[in-house]
């Protein structure tokens, strides 16, 4: 949907080039209209994050996010921050991911991938640090 004049619009779907299938969730929108999501890999059904930037009225082909590559088994329900310094998300590193879950914040540059930090898991300690 659209805000104009501080008034939410009627909601509407969005083009193929993001919805394009049935496991589309958990959008994030940074204040320049680039919209974070996850979706699964055709090829092993894990989620992962991806970013579509907003250009020209429209969505730029999505892109996985760098440190959401696909040897990790999942990231999902991202949360970006409005300037895109930092995105909030979910890490699993186990299948499935229930029995293995944490927190993480990934520290960003200009739309780019800097450090990835565990927050907390559910054993109450880091499970992994990159950068």
């Amino acid at each position: 949907m659209d805000i104009k004049n501080g008034q939410f619009g009627e909601p509407y779907r969005l083009p193929d080039i993001i919805n394009g299938g049935s496991s589309i969730f958990s959008p994030a929108i940074a204040a320049d209209g680039s919209l974070y999501f996850m979706r699964p890999l055709a090829d092993t059904g894990r989620f992962h994050i991806y970013r579509a930037a907003w250009r020209d009225g429209r969505y730029a082909a999505p892109e996985l996010v760098a440190f959401s590559a696909p040897g990790s088994f999942g990231d999902v329900d991202p949360a970006v921050a409005p300037d895109e310094s930092f995105l909030v998300l979910v890490r699993t590193d186990r299948w499935p991911p229930a029995t293995s879950c944490l927190s993480s914040i990934g520290r960003m540059e200009n739309g780019a991938f800097l450090s990835c930090s565990a927050i907390r898991s559910t054993a109450g300690r880091p499970m992994w640090r990159r950068g």
